[in-house]
């Protein structure tokens, strides 16, 4: 991985992970956070994962945004889901190696990599099997001392490798920091790699709300409601082109009564934007994978933008997506690629290392027109043979298909 070696601030005293980096072809400088250790989590993965929050945070803070990329880590070792730190004592330390003796239990590492002032989490987790240890060693292995800084009171690296029957995973995440998923993370940091996603149809289930709002803004003109399932191949193309279609199929072929229907729409779908809107199930985890895998991750819509910024919000909360960029003067709606360069632009990532996500022919005509890697979801309002015909590099059925995609450009 000679590509991805470059300088680090260390937010740790370990002087494991120190070695690790080192040895890796890291430049370091280490400057411990002073953080104390509280536990924060309702899982092993988000107690890691907060702790090496805080001490890369603290210390970013301290530093500066002046481009140092800033690592903290915390490793916790975990048997039947309790989580066992450093012992306070040779007897807790014998505590300890008894319970995890003839067993297997986890480890977990939590990272965070501060790069640009923008926090990047992930945790790796290893499985160890334990050989049975008699009382009289795990006293002799204590009385070495080796065990009383040590998460689980036991070092991989040491004296206690002779008991250690076998592993699933990552060795070095046991000796306390896993450098290969860290390498993966940081290259992509250093090189730069994006993830756009269409909001309608591709991030979040939006079709009941676009159909009850249009109906009831038709309904104000005096037209019936238009079946819900229509409205897949109404929307897609912005919502004046939305009220087009939704007019002509009413009669209106003309749209005479457009400005009149967009004046209503507005007011409704201000109000009732989040009607029965939720995201697709598996979004939000594969959200935070591209994040923690160092992807940018950002939503271009042509849904307008003050209205993609409150459904985004809504579903997913302020800060998971880098940017959010919806319907404005000055940037022309989908298929043009303007919007979607901006954002590569934005992040300082090529086109051709962004992955464009999206359920409809705009948005795979949007992809292929920026030059970007075209990935049609099955899930949204369209078919396959849409997709296909209008440029999709590979179809997904399902959100975490992403992840692996991700994982292979």
């Amino acid at each position: 991985m000679e590509e991805t070696v470059g300088r680090l601030v260390l937010a740790s005293a370990s002087p494991r992970r120190k070695e690790i980096l080192e040895h890796a072809g890291f430049g370091l400088a280490v400057v411990p956070s002073g953080v104390e250790e509280h536990i924060r989590g309702e899982s092993p993965a988000e107690v890691v994962e907060n702790l090496a929050s805080d001490k890369a945070g603290q210390v970013a803070a301290r530093l500066g945004q002046e481009g140092a990329c800033v690592v903290g880590a915390d490793t916790v070792v975990v048997l039947d889901g309790r989580i066992l730190g450093k012992p306070k004592d040779e007897q807790e330390a014998c505590q300890m190696l008894a319970a995890l003796a003839g067993r297997s239990h986890q480890v977990l590492t939590g990272v965070c990599i501060v790069w640009e002032g923008v926090p990047r989490v992930f945790s790796e987790k290893t499985e160890v099997w334990v050989s049975p240890m008699s009382q009289e060693e795990i006293q002799a292995y204590v009385s070495t001392g080796e065990p009383m800084d040590k998460a689980g009171a036991y070092g991989i690296q040491g004296a206690f490798a002779k008991y250690v029957e076998r592993i699933d995973g990552d060795y070095l995440n046991v000796v306390g920091f896993p450098l290969n998923h860290f390498c993966r993370v940081y290259k992509n940091l250093k090189e730069g790699r994006a993830a756009i996603f269409d909001l309608d149809g591709t991030l979040a289930d939006t079709l009941e709300s676009i159909a009850y709002c249009t109906n009831r803004a038709l309904g104000e003109l005096g037209y019936g409601p238009l079946e819900t399932d229509a409205y897949r191949y109404y929307a897609g193309d912005g919502a004046k082109e939305l009220l087009k279609r939704a007019l002509a199929a009413s009669g209106d072929t003309e749209g005479a009564r457009l400005p009149e229907m967009e004046a209503i729409y507005g007011r409704i779908f201000q109000e009732d934007c989040m009607y029965h809107v939720q995201p697709f199930d598996g979004i939000p985890e594969t959200v935070r994978g591209l994040k923690n895998m160092g992807y940018r991750v950002a939503v271009l819509s042509n849904k307008p933008h003050a209205r993609t910024v409150d459904v985004i919000s809504a579903l997913f909360g302020e800060g998971v997506f880098d940017a959010v960029q919806g319907q404005v003067d000055g940037i022309p709606r989908k298929p043009c690629p303007d919007g979607a360069l901006a954002l590569a632009e934005q992040f300082g990532v090529r086109p051709e290392n962004c992955l464009y996500m999206g359920d409809t022919d705009t948005d795979m005509q949007t992809a292929c027109a920026a030059g970007m890697y075209a990935v049609g979801v099955l899930w949204g309002f369209r078919d396959r043979g849409e997709l296909m015909d209008n440029g999709a590099q590979v179809l997904v059925d399902r959100p975490q298909e992403i992840l692996g995609i991700a994982a292979r450009r």
